[in-house]
């Protein structure tokens, strides 16, 4: 089974990306993340959570 707690930091984290980009559409989002790298249906939730710390280190909010 996978770690529940995964759910809420995923999407605290793409809450933050789209408040600062909310004219994105979450397709969007999630592509300018991963850098369209592969298709997202085999994307592991940890590789996920690893490309959105480091998207929001990239755009200085990687501090609370």
């Amino acid at each position: 089974m996978r770690e529940w707690e995964r759910i809420a930091r995923i999407q605290e984290k793409i809450l933050r990306i789209w408040k600062r980009y909310p004219d994105w559409r979450l397709g969007q989002l999630l592509v300018n993340v991963t850098g369209n790298t592969g298709d997202m249906f085999f994307l592991e939730d940890d590789r996920l959570e690893l490309q959105l710390d480091l998207f929001l280190t990239s755009i200085g909010l990687d501090k609370f």
